[in-house]
């Protein structure tokens, strides 16, 4: 029974090393957090918001883009420490509809 038991515990330890460097580090909610905080908008003024996972000179980040009054916001936080790499604001010419 011991021995099976340190074979799962051997595969388990393997299996968490295994996983890439972006699943140890900040949740897809959490890099959301940090655009909306940064950007300095209402969270409830926030419409048609979307990530997705992307790779930007090696590093791993989340690209968020949402909108908010007439403004489309677009941001690279990285995957592991959620440092804002990049941002950009532009005026779109559309109002929200969710605002």
């Amino acid at each position: 029974m011991k021995k099976i038991a340190s074979m799962i515990n051997v595969a388990a330890v393997t299996a968490a090393k295994a996983v890439p460097a972006f699943f140890k580090g900040i949740t897809e909610a959490q890099a959301k957090a940090i655009a909306i905080r940064h950007a300095g908008v209402d969270p409830q003024s926030v419409g048609c918001i979307s990530i997705r996972h992307a790779q930007d000179d090696d590093r791993q980040e989340y690209a968020i883009r949402f909108y908010t009054g007439c403004n489309e916001y677009r941001y690279g936080i990285d995957m592991n420490t959620g440092a804002v790499n990049e941002f950009d604001i532009a005026y779109v010419g559309f109002g929200w509809a969710g605002a």
